[in-house]
């Protein structure tokens, strides 16, 4: 069975804290697959609108020639540890 629900990007940015707050929610860090958009937007907390700037700044990179936005994980990965600006 699949359930999709809509909620605001603030709402799972805040689910997605309590959630790490918990111990229920934990980075992907040895994850290998890109990231999609909205993946991004509950590792991160960063809104669509903010993932997709990031984006387009080529400040997060983008897997070529795909159809829709995926991220490479070294490229989130440099992100986060302060490497692109």
């Amino acid at each position: 069975m699949k359930v999709e629900i809509s909620l605001p990007e603030e709402a799972v940015a805040a689910i997605v804290a309590k959630m790490r707050e918990e111990g229920l929610c934990v980075p992907a860090e040895g994850r290998t697959t890109p990231f999609s958009v909205e993946e991004l937007v509950v590792e991160t907390g960063v809104s669509e609108t903010g993932v997709r700037r990031l984006v387009e700044a080529g400040t997060l990179k983008r897997i070529p020639g795909v159809g829709r936005v995926l991220v490479p994980v070294e490229s989130l990965r440099e992100w986060q540890r302060g490497g692109s600006k």
